[in-house]
Protein backbone atom coordinates (compact mmCIF):
# COMPACT_ATOMS: atom_id res chain seq x y z
CA UNK A 1 0.00 0.00 0.00
CA UNK A 2 1.51 3.35 -0.62
CA UNK A 3 1.00 4.29 2.87
CA UNK A 4 3.10 1.58 3.88
CA UNK A 5 7.56 2.64 4.66
CA UNK A 6 9.29 1.23 2.03
CA UNK A 7 11.43 -1.59 3.49
CA UNK A 8 14.90 0.19 2.66
CA UNK A 9 13.67 3.13 5.09
CA UNK A 10 12.71 0.72 8.12
CA UNK A 11 15.83 -0.87 7.43
CA UNK A 12 17.58 2.40 7.97
CA UNK A 13 15.35 2.96 11.62
CA UNK A 14 17.92 1.30 13.67
CA UNK A 15 20.89 3.65 12.56
CA UNK A 16 18.86 6.97 13.66
CA UNK A 17 17.00 5.48 16.59
CA UNK A 18 13.50 5.71 14.52
CA UNK A 19 10.63 4.26 15.46
CA UNK A 20 7.67 3.42 12.69
CA UNK A 21 4.24 3.31 13.91
CA UNK A 22 1.90 0.91 13.00
CA UNK A 23 -1.76 1.01 11.94
CA UNK A 24 -4.16 -1.71 11.96
CA UNK A 25 -6.44 0.19 9.21
CA UNK A 26 -7.56 -3.03 7.26
CA UNK A 27 -7.04 -0.87 3.77
CA UNK A 28 -3.45 -0.36 4.65
CA UNK A 29 -3.04 -3.82 5.53
CA UNK A 30 -4.96 -6.12 3.49
CA UNK A 31 -4.67 -6.26 -0.26
CA UNK A 32 -8.19 -7.35 -0.35
CA UNK A 33 -9.69 -4.32 1.57
CA UNK A 34 -7.82 -1.97 -0.79
CA UNK A 35 -9.21 -3.81 -3.73
CA UNK A 36 -12.50 -3.61 -2.23
CA UNK A 37 -12.31 0.87 -1.29
CA UNK A 38 -11.50 1.36 -5.29
CA UNK A 39 -14.16 -1.01 -6.37
CA UNK A 40 -16.43 0.74 -4.10
CA UNK A 41 -15.03 4.58 -5.06
CA UNK A 42 -15.70 3.44 -8.84
CA UNK A 43 -18.58 2.17 -7.74
CA UNK A 44 -19.69 5.66 -6.26
CA UNK A 45 -18.50 7.89 -9.29
CA UNK A 46 -20.16 5.04 -12.06
CA UNK A 47 -23.32 6.53 -9.82
CA UNK A 48 -21.83 10.60 -10.73
CA UNK A 49 -20.98 10.70 -7.17
CA UNK A 50 -18.20 11.60 -4.85
CA UNK A 51 -16.80 8.95 -2.70
CA UNK A 52 -17.05 11.11 0.39
CA UNK A 53 -20.41 11.98 -0.58
CA UNK A 54 -22.98 11.54 2.50
CA UNK A 55 -26.12 12.56 0.71
CA UNK A 56 -29.24 10.27 1.59
CA UNK A 57 -28.62 9.17 -2.14
CA UNK A 58 -25.26 8.58 -1.30
CA UNK A 59 -25.59 6.71 1.41
CA UNK A 60 -28.18 3.81 0.01
CA UNK A 61 -25.89 3.31 -3.35
CA UNK A 62 -22.82 2.56 -0.83
CA UNK A 63 -24.69 0.42 1.18
CA UNK A 64 -26.54 -1.61 -1.78
CA UNK A 65 -22.65 -1.90 -3.28
CA UNK A 66 -21.45 -3.44 0.51
CA UNK A 67 -24.43 -5.66 0.83
CA UNK A 68 -23.66 -7.18 -2.58
CA UNK A 69 -19.99 -6.80 -1.82
CA UNK A 70 -18.70 -7.54 2.06
CA UNK A 71 -16.20 -5.42 2.85
CA UNK A 72 -12.83 -7.64 4.17
CA UNK A 73 -11.88 -7.99 7.26
CA UNK A 74 -8.63 -7.79 8.52
CA UNK A 75 -7.80 -10.35 11.27
CA UNK A 76 -5.10 -10.75 13.81
CA UNK A 77 -3.49 -12.89 12.19
CA UNK A 78 -3.04 -9.92 9.27
CA UNK A 79 -1.80 -7.62 11.70
CA UNK A 80 0.10 -9.47 12.92
CA UNK A 81 2.36 -10.49 9.86
CA UNK A 82 2.29 -7.04 9.30
CA UNK A 83 4.45 -6.50 12.57
CA UNK A 84 6.05 -9.28 11.70
CA UNK A 85 7.72 -8.09 8.38
CA UNK A 86 8.05 -4.70 10.56
CA UNK A 87 10.01 -6.30 13.22
CA UNK A 88 12.10 -8.47 10.55
CA UNK A 89 13.56 -5.50 8.66
CA UNK A 90 13.40 -2.38 11.39
CA UNK A 91 13.78 -4.63 14.68
CA UNK A 92 11.66 -5.31 17.80
CA UNK A 93 13.02 -1.88 19.58
CA UNK A 94 11.86 0.21 16.37
CA UNK A 95 8.05 -0.55 15.62
CA UNK A 96 5.41 0.90 17.58
CA UNK A 97 2.31 0.54 18.53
Amino acid sequence: HPRNIPDDVLAALPANGGVAMATFVPKFVLPAAVAWTQAADRNMREHGLHHLDTTPQAMRIHEDFEAANPRPQATVATIADHLDHMRAVAGVDHIGI
